[in-house]
């Protein structure tokens, strides 16, 4: 006979040892230790008046006849509590669908414009990996971390210093990695990973081309690669997801990486990919942004999405549920997969994909200007990679707790 407190335990309510298994008999043994025998002593004393001539009588000195009788009137009371719980209506299931919607709100197009508008402007000369301008970048993006109230992933590497990760044997700017922690509060280290924590990383890299300075002496010549769509509008998407996420509570860790030297042969990536501070089997997807602003209003290009897992459906789900008018399209450019961040990381077995537009006249030249981004399709590009990664984050709960 199961613990009549809780259909889900199966300990035998003659044998119980105060597992706490149930969260009804946690407080039960809180006030004492024998629930089961007290269960046991109620229903006998209701069916063999003065079996027990006093609280001190254990239940071993019943009859087999007298535990049989016991155990007969406990069905039932478990039976009706069984009844009585499935004709209780189910738990609320929409907390986690408002939370999703509230973060989904907090994606504004306004937002992402000044972003964009910040990290392409002229005083950042550029972002180019190894000059000022993209030491600039990188310590402007750590302080959109801090206000987003991302933490500093686990040090395991002594030359990691909060949101900087360095990129050794260069004078690259680092990586700016934070990170939003499950609601289980899993970490980032050799432990979290043998208590099978998952991570899902939302990745764009800040560097671009610098100053030209072949056109120095001509003042009037733009000689300044400010790289607007390439990559501030990925970088503004990234923020934007790491701001509205403060009070979402997804049952995985969210790692931000904002990647350096990308323009450069990926030596931000290839760095973090080779030595990752986290084990790569824990990560579930990965979504990176790179120009996420310009091309048609309401089309997304999609790279990588035959090897990533579920990705691609949670991809299409989430589209159809909050953008039903943005259409994806899906592996076109399949050459794009190892040009960007996730390249890396798909060589080493990472569900990963890339989100991004058509190359367009303004690719890699000085006329890349935010004037000319389209903030709107950046911000719908930053929901759905929110909204894909909050279901591959529920999907992976409920496969874990079956």
């Amino acid at each position: 006979m199961k613990c009549v407190q809780s259909t889900r335990c199966r300990v035998n309510v003659l044998s119980c040892a105060g597992c706490l298994s149930c969260t009804r008999c946690k407080d039960q043994h809180a006030r004492g230790r024998s629930t089961a025998a007290t269960l046991v002593s109620r229903a006998i004393s209701r069916l063999v008046p003065g079996v027990f001539a006093s609280a001190a009588i254990l239940p071993i000195a019943l009859t087999r006849e007298s535990v049989d009788r016991a155990n007969e009137v406990a069905v039932v009371t478990d039976e009706a509590r069984v009844a009585a719980n499935e004709a209780a209506p189910p738990p609320d299931q929409s907390g986690s669908k408002d939370r999703m919607a509230a973060a989904l709100s907090l994606i504004r197009e306004d937002e992402i414009a000044r972003d964009i508008a910040h990290l392409a402007d002229d005083a950042m000369e550029g972002r180019r990996a190894d000059a000022p301008g993209g030491r600039r970048a990188a310590e402007w993006i750590a302080e959109r971390f801090r206000e987003a109230g991302l933490e500093h992933l686990a040090r395991t590497n002594p030359e990691h210093d909060g949101y900087f990760h360095p990129i050794p044997g260069s004078r690259f700017a680092p990586n700016v990695v934070g990170v939003r922690r499950a609601r289980s509060g899993g970490d980032l280290n050799e432990e979290a990973s043998a208590a099978n924590a998952k991570f899902i990383l939302i990745t764009a890299h800040f560097d671009h081309l610098g100053i030209d300075e072949e056109r120095a002496e001509d003042a009037e010549v733009d000689r300044i690669y400010n790289g607007a769509d390439d990559n501030a509008s990925g970088v503004a998407g990234m923020l934007a997801i790491a701001r509205a996420t403060r009070d979402l509570e997804l049952p995985v860790t969210l790692v931000f990486v904002a990647f350096s030297a990308e323009e450069v042969g990926l030596r931000g990536a290839r760095h973090m990919a080779g030595s990752p501070p986290f084990d790569t089997r824990d990560v579930l997807a990965m979504l990176n942004m790179d120009m996420i602003s310009r091309g048609e209003p309401d089309l997304i290009f999609v790279v990588g999405s035959q090897n990533s897992g579920g990705l691609r459906a949670a991809l299409i789900e989430a589209r159809d549920a909050i953008d039903a008018n943005l259409r994806i399209e899906f592996d076109k450019h399949a050459d794009w997969l190892y040009r960007s961040d996730q390249g890396p990381f798909v060589r080493r077995g990472v569900p990963a994909v890339l989100l991004s537009v058509e190359d367009h006249e303004d690719y890699h030249q000085p006329s890349d200007h935010a004037e000319k981004t389209m903030p709107g399709l950046a911000a719908r590009t930053s929901r759905l990679v929110l909204m894909a990664s909050g279901l591959m984050a529920e999907r992976s709960e409920a496969t874990r707790s079956k």
